[in-house]
This record gives C-alpha cells, structure tokens and sequence, in this order.
C-alpha cells in the first residue's frame, strides 16, 4: 500500500509519542527482565506503571514522559514561529522542565534528566548562555536534544542547509556538546530522507553521503557519528553510557534498519534496556515516518494520550515545509 507523505508526518510524530510511552514502564531495566514482562503480557503492548522517577504516581496506559513532551513543544514552537526564535523555545522548554505544566495531557509534567534541568534553570536564554559561558552548565554528549529534534526534519524537510542550521540551534539550547549537536544534524536528514519514503537502509546511507562532502564533514564529531556500529548494541555498550547520544542514536539506528515492521522495530529497541523510553521516542520516529500512521498498531493509537495534538503538529509542520 502506497504511503502518501502526510501519513508519514503522522507516523513520525505519533511513532516518537508510542516509543516514548511504551518504554517508559522499562526504564533502566535490563534485558533480560524486559524480555520476561514482554513474554508475560504477550507481547510489547502499551500498560499502566508506577512512575520509575518519583516511584508514588500511577501512570495510565499511553501517558508520556519528557520525550514526547519536548517533542510537541518544539514542534508548536516552530508551527508558532517558523524562523526559529530560540527565547521562545527556551520559555517553553523551561515551562514543562520547571513549571511541570505538561503540554500533551494537561496535567502535570514529569521525567527528565541533569542536563536538561540544569541547562533550563535560569530564568532565560540569555542568562542560561551565560551559565554555559561560564561551565557552570555541564556540556556533554547526552540525548536530551535528539529526543525531540525530529520535528526539524518536518519543518525543513529535504532542506539540508537549514535542517543542518537548525538542528545546530535547538540542539544547542540544552545541549551544546558538539557530538549531540552532530547527531541531531545526522537524525534530522535521516529522517527527512525516509519521508520522501526511501527505505532506511537507502536513506542512512543517502544522509552519510551528504553530510560526508564539504562543507558538513568539517562539522566536529559528524565522521564519528556516520561511522556509528549500526549492529545491536549489547549490554557491554548499553549500560556504561546509556544515556549518551551516540549510543542512543546506535540504539535507534539497529533497530530501525533491522525492522519487519513498526512493532517489530520498537520492541527491539526496547528489549535493549537502559534508556529505553528515549530509545523509543527516537526510534519511534524514523519507524513512523517509513511505516506511516496506519502502520503502528491501532491498539497502541487508541490509548495514547495526546495523539490528536501529534497529529494536529504534524499537520502544522507539513504545511509549513510545503508552503
């Protein structure tokens, strides 16, 4: 069945918000016990949990953590604003982080990691620039940015010049580390290749050959990035770094380039452990982008709270990108 482009939007962003959800219960768990819950309940399907973070709020089926969350933000950011206004970003960003005011449900926020807490703790960009200027915010390579970057390969969709540009600028709002700043770029063409419905195999490869020419190869750590172990990562890589981009990044790619389907594709990035509601959210998007929305499973559509807002971004972001 041919997958028209719109229904490839849908998928990505609605794909990220199901990987998201559907890792959550298994944060930080290893392989071995997630594989065990899988075979219990039949399967990766999508239940209620007692929040890994906090350990006291029972969280309903399809709820999502900081992922989907930051994900949607910065997609209505850009649907808002599309020339990118980084002080409006940050103000929203810091809303859900501090404010714990969640955008997709109405509730309250929860979920998110050092980094990002620590990057939106000043009261504004410009103050947090200065934090940055000054070390006082750590800069390393984690995957706080690449969670929610997918919305630039919507935005900018086969615009490489901007996807690159902007994929630099919201990376560097919480994360300014230039590996996480290479894989955001990396993700963004990715993605927007497989919207245009290469297979991920033609697309991963397509995004090496651009962003290996000049002038993107002279960005810092894009060769190390390109050059990812696209084989499964095991637990030997997995639980050292978890949370770093480039094994985050590995994680999604194995996954993705490996998939039957989009099922098939989120319980293996899930199965792998650590991480694993980022693993998800970042899988789930290039996932949802090839297989379309009708190619994630209707049972995990139904019980995803704030699937109607993903959709509604989804076709901010395609309007803006075919204007």
């Amino acid at each position: 069945m041919r997958i028209n482009k719109l229904d490839r939007y849908g998928g990505a962003m609605v794909g990220a918000h199901v990987g998201d959800s559907a890792g959550a219960p298994y944060e930080k768990q290893r392989t071995v016990v997630i594989q065990q819950d899988m075979k219990k309940r039949g399967g990766l399907v999508l239940f209620g949990y007692i929040d890994p973070w906090g350990g006291k709020r029972e969280m309903p089926p399809g709820h999502p953590t900081d992922d989907a969350e930051l994900l949607a933000i910065t997609g209505q950011c850009l649907v808002d604003y599309p020339n990118f206004d980084p002080n409006v970003h940050y103000e929203r960003l810091r809303d859900f982080i501090h404010g714990r005011k969640s955008f997709l449900t109405g509730g309250e926020a929860y979920g998110s990691g050092r980094t990002l807490r620590a990057a939106l703790r000043p009261p504004s960009y410009r103050e947090s620039l200065e934090k940055f200027g000054r070390g006082e915010v750590p800069i390393i390579p984690t995957n706080g940015g690449l969670m929610r970057i997918l919305v630039v390969a919507l935005r900018y969709h086969m615009r490489i010049e901007e996807i690159v540009r902007f994929a630099r600028w919201q990376s560097c709002i919480t994360h300014m580390h230039p590996m996480s700043q290479a894989a955001c770029i990396a993700y963004c063409v990715l993605v927007s290749q497989v919207l245009d419905g290469h297979s991920i195999k033609f697309a991963w490869d397509v995004t090496r050959g651009i962003l290996l020419e000049k002038p993107y190869a002279q960005i810092p750590h894009m060769d190390e990035i390109l050059s990812i172990d696209t084989s499964r990562p095991g637990e030997d890589i997995i639980w050292p770094d978890m949370g770093s981009v480039k094994t985050s990044l590995r994680a999604a790619l194995w996954a993705a380039l490996t998939a039957a389907d989009f099922r098939d594709g989120l319980t293996k990035v899930i199965g792998l452990g650590g991480d694993t509601d980022t693993y998800g959210a970042i899988a789930g998007g290039i996932l949802g982008a090839h297989f379309g929305v009708d190619g994630i499973p209707q049972e995990w559509r139904d019980v995803l709270i704030g699937r109607e807002k993903m959709l509604e971004l989804a076709d901010g972001l395609y309007d803006l990108a075919h204007s």
